[in-house]
C-alpha cells in the first residue's frame, strides 16, 4: 500500500475516503458492493466541484488475498473564480433543463444497471448531457435490447 494514509477501520469492503481543506481523510462512502460506492463519488464530486472546492478521494476495496488495498485514487477540480470568468458566457441550465437531464441521467444509468453493463456516474453524466431525451430512450431501448440475450 503505497499511501500517506492508513487502511479505512473494520473488514474490507469498498469504502471511499475523501480528503478535502483540512488534509484529513474521512469515510464518505461505503457498500459491500463497487457501483453504489462510486455513484456516491461522482455525485458528491459534482456536488463539491460546483462549489469551487477540490476533492480528493481515494477508493479502497478488498484485494484478492481480502485485505485492503487501494483500488483507485482521484482529484477533482473545483470550478474557481479564474474558471467563471473564463467562461462568463456559458449558458447555465434552467430548472426545466436540468430536470430533463436528470431524467435523461436516470434513464441510462438504469437501463446500464438492467443490462449489467459498469458505467460510472461521470460517463454516464457525459452521455445524459449530450443526448435528447428521445436519443436516451432509443440508446435504452438498445441496451434492454441486449440485456435480453443474455
Amino acid at each position: 500500500m503505497d499511501t500517506d494514509m492508513q487502511a479505512p477501520p473494520g473488514a474490507p469492503r469498498y469504502v471511499a475516503m475523501t480528503c478535502r481543506d483540512s488534509g484529513d481523510y474521512r469515510i464518505a462512502a461505503e457498500s459491500p458492493y463497487l457501483q453504489p460506492v462510486d455513484y456516491a463519488v461522482g455525485e458528491m464530486a459534482r456536488a463539491i466541484t460546483s462549489q469551487g472546492s477540490d476533492l480528493r478521494v481515494e477508493l479502497w476495496g478488498p484485494s484478492e488475498s481480502n485485505t485492503w488495498c487501494i483500488l483507485d485514487r482521484r482529484h477533482y477540480r473545483g470550478i474557481g473564480a479564474s474558471h467563471n470568468a473564463a467562461n462568463a458566457g456559458v449558458h447555465t441550465l434552467t430548472a426545466r433543463e436540468q430536470r430533463e437531464y436528470d431524467r435523461r441521467y436516470q434513464l441510462l444509468a438504469a437501463a446500464l444497471n438492467r443490462s449489467s453493463v459498469e458505467a460510472t456516474p461521470t460517463e454516464i453524466a457525459v452521455v445524459a448531457e449530450h443526448l435528447s431525451t428521445d436519443g436516451a430512450r432509443t440508446v435504452t431501448s438498445w441496451l434492454d435490447a441486449a440485456g435480453e440475450g443474455h
